[in-house]
């Protein structure tokens, strides 16, 4: 007799040799990324910048969300984003898993100034069901942008490449889009002062063809077997967590979900929301709000309020 997952497996559907490369690309990129943005990096004079995303945030998260964004402009501007969300959970057995990927894609337009362009990769930490659900439905949302993002240290302008890494405070909250902590790596050259148009659903024709009639719930809960392709992912996700769970309780941090003497675990495995741009609620009422213009600072490095506004796009 058949196992269940095999039973699972018989009643997907086949999906076509396109989509077969193209998923084998997501993974390995969303990989790639998932390597930088855990590692910690080397700096001039035997100084290591802490890493971007702190081994701590697998901790509490129910979710994660990877996105890439890309934004490109010249007077009115058009940014698409691709990504895929994993959920949490529990099997039989006791032991913690993470989901297939649901995938989700979004697009916007901007009118106003836009010179230059903006590529990022998210990767979102949810922390309650208010953010599950909220990344889970389709949304349409318009902000107004005012950023200056360029490297000026040197004698030529030159791209600014920033991370979450000098953010003091990675978590966001909203009564809409519930709490979660944003880290991100970004490379940038851009003037933006422009109203956005934004929409945000999930990509029912990947899904379908992956999952065919199966509910999403379903396949967050892990009762959908894990594309083969995406088996990597899952597992690298799933040994980071086992990771974390062995903290001692005294070296998990609140708040910022961040700590740097835990950061180089992550070197050893090889490895979409609502945009705040005006300001996101805090914890306790504060609001941080995004600058007019933003610069680099010295050394190459941006801003604090920069990634903080980076931080908070969720």
């Amino acid at each position: 007799m058949a196992s269940p997952a095999a039973e699972m497996v018989d009643d997907l559907p086949e999906i076509p040799n396109w989509m077969h490369v193209e998923l084998l690309q997501r993974a390995a990129k969303a990989i790639t990324f998932f390597n930088n943005l855990t590692s910690e990096q080397p700096l001039p004079g035997n100084r290591i910048k802490k890493a971007a995303m702190p081994i701590t945030a697998f901790k509490g998260a129910k979710a994660l969300v990877f996105s890439f964004r890309k934004k490109y402009g010249f007077l009115g501007s058009y940014q698409k984003e691709m990504g895929f969300i994993t959920k949490k959970y529990t099997k039989p057995d006791g032991t913690v898993a993470w989901s297939p990927p649901i995938f989700l894609k979004s697009f916007a337009v901007g009118l106003g100034v836009t010179i230059g362009y903006f590529k990022a990769g998210y990767c979102t930490a949810i922390l309650d069901d208010t953010a599950l659900e909220y990344s889970l439905k389709s949304h349409v949302l318009t902000t107004l942008r005012g950023v200056f993002m360029v490297d000026m240290n040197g004698a030529n302008v030159r791209p600014i490449q920033m991370d979450s890494a000098s953010v003091d405070d990675n978590v966001s909250v909203g009564k809409l889009f519930g709490q979660r902590a944003n880290y991100f790596r970004a490379d940038a050259m851009l003037l933006d002062w422009s109203i956005n148009i934004s929409r945000t659903t999930l990509w029912d024709m990947w899904n379908e063809s992956l999952y065919g009639d199966a509910p999403i719930r379903d396949v967050l809960d892990g009762k959908v077997p894990c594309p083969t392709e995406f088996i990597t992912v899952i597992d690298v996700l799933k040994r980071q967590t086992a990771a974390a769970s062995r903290l001692a309780p005294s070296r998990q941090r609140s708040g910022t979900m961040r700590d740097p003497r835990l950061a180089s675990s992550a070197s050893n495995i090889s490895s979409i929301g609502v945009s705040s741009s005006d300001g996101s609620e805090k914890p306790g009422g504060s609001r941080v709000t995004r600058p007019d213009m933003r610069t680099a600072r010295a050394g190459g490095g941006v801003g604090t309020e920069a990634s903080q506004a980076l931080a908070s796009q969720v």
